[in-house]
């Protein structure tokens, strides 16, 4: 097998292995490396993977569980807050449907209770889920929608995040 089959196979299948050896303090002679040398660090990538997906799956049982307490408590707050994470959790998933489908039901308290900093970030989370599908069209309509609430509640660093996501946005659609 050549260099570069091994080099595109390796970092097709472990990205996480090539950000380990950007930050590493010590250089790689990657062209050096042995066909084994390549299998065993696409093997730790896929570890660092399944480990990650574990931890989300942790992380997601914890919130459920968060989102019970709460709701038999009757905590609007604290449910739209969980239904918040929960999204971020389910888009990390690539269970983007039930991500949106949380999203929305925080959305619905935030304007209910008429909190526009927290449905602004609502919208800008809904936004860079749209984005991450593709919906560009739909992604700049909830970025859009997320600034116009920070315009009545101005938050800088809210509304620079929304502005960085529709910068990033644009220049994905030309």
């Amino acid at each position: 097998m050549c260099f570069l089959s091994q080099c595109m196979s390796f970092f097709s299948t472990a990205p996480l292995v090539m950000l380990a050896m950007l930050v590493q303090p010590k250089v790689m002679v990657l062209a050096d490396w042995t066909v084994e040398q390549w299998e065993v660090e696409s093997l730790k990538a896929s570890e660092w993977q399944v480990s990650e997906q574990a931890q989300l799956g942790v992380a997601l049982s914890a919130f459920q569980e968060l989102l019970q307490v709460h709701q038999a408590i009757g905590n609007l707050g604290d449910i739209a807050f969980v239904n918040l994470r929960l999204g971020d959790i389910y888009q990390q998933l690539d269970e983007f449907e039930r991500s949106l489908n949380c999203y929305h039901q925080a959305l619905g308290h935030y304007q209910t209770t008429q909190d526009w900093l927290m449905s602004a970030k609502v919208l800008s989370h809904i936004g860079k889920a749209h984005e991450r599908q593709g919906w560009l069209t739909g992604a700049l309509n909830y970025y859009e929608q997320a600034l116009a609430k920070l315009s009545q509640n101005p938050n800088s660093l809210s509304e620079a995040t929304t502005v960085s996501h529709l910068a990033t946005l644009i220049e994905d659609m030309f």
